[in-house]
């Protein structure tokens, strides 16, 4: 396995390590009981009368919450956009594949200030993104196919200089 192939294998490896981390701390916020349960219980403890509707904020914006929401989505887009550079380098897939991909995720926090038209717009990349990059990875060859693919997918002009790559015709 050629240092360049590996290389891409090392940032998939990482992209699937911090996209787990990230799934890791943002499903509990997406789940929100344990957030929710215990501002009610905060509140119940307190003699507040139970307002549901009035504990939302206390629920969305808990800092324990807020803090593993925002660094499991940061850890989601790291980990997108380290899959999109694998893909990248990879030499199987076409070069752009994971391109949507990557930026869905990367724009995944600050989409959530933008108006609904706009975040609609997001989850249409985040869709178009996941979509282009199955197909690509369906279409892709498998085994020995793979390394044959790679090996005639790009020529090095000139030693080691990644700008020197050119594909074949």
């Amino acid at each position: 396995m050629s240092r360049h192939r590996l290389s891409s294998v090392a940032l998939a490896v990482a992209g699937v390590l911090s996209t787990w981390v990230g799934v890791g701390l943002t499903l509990p916020y997406y789940g929100a009981e344990d957030f929710g349960l215990n501002a009610i219980a905060s509140a119940a403890a307190a003699g507040e009368a139970a307002d549901l509707l009035g504990l939302v904020d206390d629920v969305r914006f808990n800092p324990v919450a807020a803090t593993m929401f925002a660094l499991g989505l940061l850890s989601i887009g790291v980990g997108a956009v380290l899959t999109a550079v694998a893909v990248a380098r990879s030499g199987v897939l076409p070069r752009s594949s994971g391109l949507l991909f990557a930026v869905g995720f990367a724009l995944f926090i600050p989409q959530f200030w933008a108006p609904g038209p706009v975040r609609i717009a997001h989850g249409l990349v985040v869709a178009v993104g996941a979509i282009q990059l199955s197909v690509a990875l369906w279409q892709a060859p498998a085994g020995e196919d793979a390394q044959v693919a790679q090996t005639r997918s790009t020529v090095t002009f000139g030693g080691n200089s990644r700008s020197a790559n050119r594909p074949m015709a």
